[in-house]
Formats: structure tokens, sequence, C-alpha cells
């Protein structure tokens, strides 16, 4: 992937001369590789952990992680993002307010998917106070009351909320300025690995575009 300011003539002749010469090995994918179309690369598998650790800083955080088959087919729908928007929410009614109210934790640290064609995680970390510390177990099961709670809206509303995300996708989409071209040109090319439409490789990735309750539901049974 390239871009520059010179006419696409210019640029798919500067393609040819340098890379033509490169050889095509006919490489094919390893025997021992796994068939990931089959599913999660943890499925079947029961990987819910506990890890304890002392920490180096002065603070006490608490990290949840959820691993899940990958979701990057349903770009188009965007579940975990739609997710992301309601535990970051830090308003009343919130994950977080629910927490401060209770002086479990103080700060909603991070909340963060990683996606692949692979597997998708999801990860949440609160700061948490010395009384969070005593009662964590009580926290991650607020946690996951909270994504219960979701789960359950009304049609109705998990069509509200997905609309006023979307929407409010598009006008930061439209009013968002440009980037540096080399990281335009890194965005597009990892995008392309997992689009198959060209017409969205700029905007697939940001935008939301295809509401779907079925699946806004199924990614919180993993």
């Amino acid at each position: 992937l390239i871009k520059s300011p010179y006419s696409l003539d210019e640029m798919q002749q500067w393609v040819v001369d340098i890379f033509s010469d490169i050889p095509s090995r006919a490489l094919e994918k390893p025997l021992d590789e796994p068939d990931w179309s089959l599913g999660s690369a943890y499925e079947d598998q029961n990987v819910s952990k506990l890890i304890k650790y002392v920490p180096v800083a002065d603070e006490t955080i608490l990290d949840i992680i959820w691993s899940m088959p990958a979701q990057t087919e349903f770009y188009r729908i965007k579940p975990l993002k739609f997710y992301i928007w309601l535990l970051k929410h830090r308003g009343e009614g919130s994950i977080l307010s629910y927490m401060k109210r209770n002086n479990w934790a103080n700060d909603l640290r991070e909340i963060e998917t990683e996606e692949n064609n692979y597997h998708s995680k999801l990860r949440i970390q609160f700061r948490l106070t010395e009384s969070g510390l005593a009662n964590w177990e009580q926290v991650v099961k607020s946690v996951f009351s909270y994504l219960a709670m979701i789960r359950n809206l009304q049609e109705g509303e998990r069509a509200r909320i997905f609309n006023e995300i979307k929407r409010i996708d598009e006008i930061g989409w439209t009013s968002k300025e440009e980037g540096e071209s080399s990281a335009n040109c890194l965005d597009i090319a990892e995008t392309m690995q997992y689009i198959e439409d060209s017409t969205r490789w700029i905007d697939g990735d940001y935008l939301m575009f295809d509401y779907n309750s079925d699946k806004l539901v199924e990614v919180l049974t993993y």
C-alpha cells in the first residue's frame, strides 16, 4: 500500500520497478498450523484464570480479560465496540459510578479490544481502593451483572443505543482530521486483512453499519 501526491501511473511504475524482481517462493501454509476456521483457539477449553501479583507501583489494578472467537468478520456490526461504549461511560448509572459509590474503585483505567482473524479479546481495568481490593469478588460480580443487564435490554432500547453510537461515529468520521500518511497506510493495510469489501477499507474499521440484535447478544455468551 502506497500513498503519494504523484499519479497512479507513476506509482504503479515505481512498484513494478522496485518489487518485480522479488521471486515468488510459492510458499504454502505450514502443515502444523491449526485450522482456525473451525472456531476459537480456546474452543472446548476452560481458560478461566485468577492471577494475583504484587504491584511495583503504588496502586492496585483489577484487570478482567475475556477471550472469544474472532469477531473481525462482523465489522459491520462491531459487537465489541457496542459494549466498550457502554462500559467506558462514566456518568450516572455507569459501572464506574457504581464502583465509586461503593468506594471500590476510583478510576476506569483502561478498556480495550484486541482483534485478529483467529481470536478477539476484551479487556477492562479498574484502579481499586483498599476497600475494592478487600471486596474484589464483589467488584467482579458487579461487572458481570452490569453486562447481564445490558444483554437483557429490551429490543427497542438496544437498537436505540446502537443507532446513537452509529450516528456519533458518523459525525466523528465526517469531522475527522486526516492523519499522517504513514499511519493511514498502516491502518488501511491492517484493515485489508479482514475486510474483503474494498469500498470499506478506509472507513470499515471506524464506522458501524448494520444492527443485528442476535449478534450483539451472542458475543456475551463467551
